[in-house]
């Protein structure tokens, strides 16, 4: 009975010590970074022997208490790396993987974007000596991808034949946590939970890019990559079904409107007076609908087909699903590289629907992969306004990764440049333009 208590009070001081290691982790990243403090502290801290180290889920960060004490009696640099390298994976919502997705694949991809940043970082808290192996991945990703968020990453690896010799070689050298608690099976409650934490970090997400000025730098500014990583994930792509709200207008059709018409006095009329109804149906309706505008699609080489195809079909799906088209609704897709590729004209459901099966069917053609320009498209769309060929212009969707050349004036009409949420989040637009950052694609095409 003795031996057993004794064993207990053991285990419990085990579980304690590694909740101090922890905890100093926290305060010594803190002092490197305050503004992380509200992410780092979001943690608990919960013993678990059946992990080999350390594993999280997005609230709780739980620990082996001896494999911890090894690693922090060896260096306590490395546990301070592990703890920030779980808080990354939730400030950029790794931890809420995209349904479908290749688990292996995507575990390394979220590891090589949170140690991108690590290995960046010029404190003393995270110094270690730079590993080879790393540093030449990294150097590949930067020339392949603008931004090395986990999605680029994904994409860029998934595309490769080697992929899983890749991945079998480099998740040892990139991994410091236990992932499988990403992937359990959750009943409702549990999924209600996920949900709520994935607004909660979406929240100081946001918050910590709006607070974390980026500081002049190179390439091996780890801050500098926290930040333009930040600004890519920090923005909802909930907004754009609202912000496509500013593309429809309100209109009197001469058309019956029977939301108007009160049957009660119709039929009363009938009865009283035969034919002779007290009131007749209103001849106009004030209806909402779609109004002219261009979508234009940035089909130069840094901009890939399949990208401008997601873009287009979700746009496309959520203004079919919000409002119909007037009988004169003209909507042009441009495509445009360093000049006019192609313009389609959509007039109707008919035309939107056949574009969007196409889009489906993956027959959409992409035309250009050449330099990026911008000016030509504005020169275009003046041109179709003087010509009036364009007479109602709400204005224009200009979808680019931002590298190009933009115009020096001002259009006559209201343009807004849309940029992927896995693109460079410090590009500046125009002032007269306005600059919508779209978040993970995954979530972007769940708005349809």
């Amino acid at each position: 009975m003795a031996g057993r208590e004794k064993a207990t009070t053991s285990s419990e001081q085990w579980n304690l010590l590694g909740e101090q290691i922890l905890g100093q982790a926290r305060q010594e990243l803190f002092l490197s970074m305050r503004q992380l403090f509200p992410a780092l502290s979001r943690f608990s801290f919960k013993a678990e022997s059946r992990f080999r180290y350390l594993a999280d889920d997005a609230r709780t960060i739980y620990f082996n208490p001896i494999r911890l004490a090894q690693e922090y009696t060896d260096r306590p640099v490395k546990v301070n790396r592990a703890f920030l390298h779980i808080t990354l994976h939730a400030l950029f919502f790794n931890c809420f993987p995209p349904e479908g997705v290749n688990r292996c694949l995507w575990d390394l991809a979220s590891d090589i974007q949170t140690e991108y940043i690590i290995d960046g970082l010029d404190t003393e808290a995270t110094r270690l000596v730079q590993n080879e192996t790393k540093e030449n991945v990294y150097r590949e990703l930067t020339e392949a991808v603008h931004v090395l968020s986990a999605g680029n990453i994904y994409r860029y690896l998934s595309g490769r034949p080697d992929w899983e010799m890749q991945a079998a070689f480099l998740t040892p050298v990139f991994a410091e946590d236990d992932h499988s608690l990403w992937y359990t099976k959750k009943d409702k409650n549990q999924e209600q939970q996920q949900e709520e934490d994935k607004k909660d970090w979406k929240k100081r997400s946001k918050t910590l890019a709006a607070s974390l000025p980026a500081p002049a730098g190179g390439r091996g500014d780890g801050r500098r990559r926290l930040v333009k990583l930040l600004g890519s994930a920090a923005h909802p792509a909930g907004s754009y079904r609202e912000f496509l709200h500013k593309f429809t207008e309100r209109r009197e059709e001469m058309k019956v409107d029977p939301d108007s018409f009160d049957y009660g006095y119709y039929e009363l009329g009938i009865e009283l007076y035969g034919n002779i109804p007290l009131m007749e149906e209103l001849e106009y309706r004030d209806t909402e609908k779609i109004g002219d505008f261009c979508i234009v699609l940035d089909t130069s080489g840094s901009c890939s087909g399949s990208m401008l195809s997601r873009f287009l079909s979700v746009t496309l799906s959520i203004l079919s699903d919000e409002a119909s088209f007037f009988e004169n609704t003209r909507i042009h897709v441009i495509q445009c590289d360093n000049q006019i590729q192609d313009d389609r004209v959509l007039k109707n459901r008919q035309d939107t629907g056949k574009l969007l099966r196409e889009l489906e069917d993956k027959t959409f053609q992409v035309k250009g992969y050449g330099g990026t320009d911008f000016r030509p498209v504005f020169r275009y769309v003046k041109d179709l306004i003087r010509e009036k060929k364009l007479t109602r212009l709400r204005g224009m969707l200009y979808f680019t990764d931002g590298y190009g050349i933009f115009p020096k004036e001002r259009p006559s009409w209201d343009t807004c440049f849309v940029i992927p949420g896995d693109y460079d989040s410090e590009i500046h637009v125009p002032g007269w333009a306005v600059r919508m950052q779209l978040g993970a694609w995954e979530d972007f095409e769940n708005e349809h």
